[in-house]
């Protein structure tokens, strides 16, 4: 009866799992945020120097000029973390052009194009007359109108983490556009003897005007928030993949589709990695502000303890295997798996 259920889920399951996990937007996607993961492992670092104070005693020299220059210090962490969805769109809009043969540094252009269009800058009142007169008789007063700068401002908050499902519509869409113009022929050519890269930023004019067109227009003309439609679907998704039944369900479609020989982390990790990504840094951001740190499930968690020695945490299937065994066929298997699993 086992051999026919797993017959069926092999022939019903097997070959539609292993197309989505190859699928190529999806593919695009785990692409373009599994490349910012030096971004994130890097500019974290600056982020444990700064909360090694709490870690010392506070008479130490070190611990007061790390308290001293926390800021400072921190600046790196923010201009990776705070803006993480601009590399994230580079990446997925690259990866996602040269799956379609197209030119990857283009396609990750206008993808970043596309999603800075959607960010719709908003400019800063200069301080009114009223309170000019105001700060002329009070110095505190005026130094601080001094520093509130002025003119027009991106929101941070949209091209960091709050911002990234947008940016992975942005990056479709900026591609398929592209797409579709090469492949019709609507794009302006050059003739052979003009250099490569300058025939391919002539290539590229056609779907910049019809993005430039088409996402201002719904944009900035319309008054569209993307973000906030996109955000209130997006945010109950957020919420839910922190929850317990989520881990289990999670770990369970890892651990099952494992048995029919498809990745299950490639198919899990590419439609839930952009979420864990939020998750992580959500967290990294109230760690910054010195807050409690609001989510358990991000990516890491599940690398520390449901990855780790192989999905499933198998690692204890492999030690038990090679000590506890009574048949040498369990022990030879647990001899050849257990060193692997210390380093999957």
């Amino acid at each position: 009866m086992f051999d026919n259920i797993a017959a069926f889920l092999d022939k019903n399951l097997s070959t539609p799992m292993a197309k989505l996990s190859e699928q190529r937007h999806l593919r695009a996607v785990r692409d373009g945020i599994i490349a910012t993961l030096p971004i994130v492992i890097v500019s974290s670092l600056f982020l444990v120097i700064a909360f090694l104070p709490n870690q010392m005693p506070a008479t130490w020299g070190i611990a007061q000029f790390i308290k001293a220059n926390a800021g400072r210090i921190l600046l790196p962490y923010r201009m990776a973390m705070y803006i993480m969805t601009l590399y994230a769109v580079f990446g997925i809009g690259f990866s996602l052009s040269k799956s379609y043969d197209l030119d990857g540094l283009s396609g990750a252009i206008l993808s970043e194009l596309t999603f800075l269009l959607t960010v719709v800058p908003v400019s800063l009142p200069e301080a009114s007359e009223e309170i000019q007169s105001l700060a002329a008789n009070n110095q505190a007063l005026a130094d601080y109108i001094k520093a509130i700068p002025s003119g027009w401002h991106l929101g941070m908050s949209y091209i960091g983490s709050d911002g990234m499902f947008v940016g992975i519509l942005s990056a479709f869409f900026a591609v398929e556009i592209y797409r579709f113009t090469q492949k019709s022929g609507f794009k302006i050519r050059m003739p052979e003897q003009v250099p490569e890269s300058v025939a391919r930023s002539f290539e590229a004019l056609t779907p910049t005007v019809i993005i430039l067109l088409i996402v201002s227009t719904i944009c900035m003309w319309l008054g569209i928030n993307v973000h906030g439609i996109v955000g209130s679907v997006i945010r109950p998704i957020v919420h839910v993949a922190d929850t317990l039944p989520s881990v289990l369900l999670l770990t369970f479609l890892d651990s099952f589709f494992w048995c029919f020989g498809i990745h299950g982390s490639s198919v899990v990790g590419s439609v839930t990695r952009p979420i864990w990504l939020m998750l992580l840094e959500q967290n990294s951001n109230a760690l910054a502000a010195g807050m409690a740190i609001p989510n358990i499930a991000p990516e890491p968690f599940y690398q520390w303890f449901i990855y780790i020695g192989g999905s499933g945490t198998t690692i204890g299937l492999a030690i038990l295997l090679l000590f506890r065994s009574k048949s040498q066929y369990g022990k030879t298997l647990g001899k050849v798996a257990f060193v692997p699993a210390l380093f999957n």
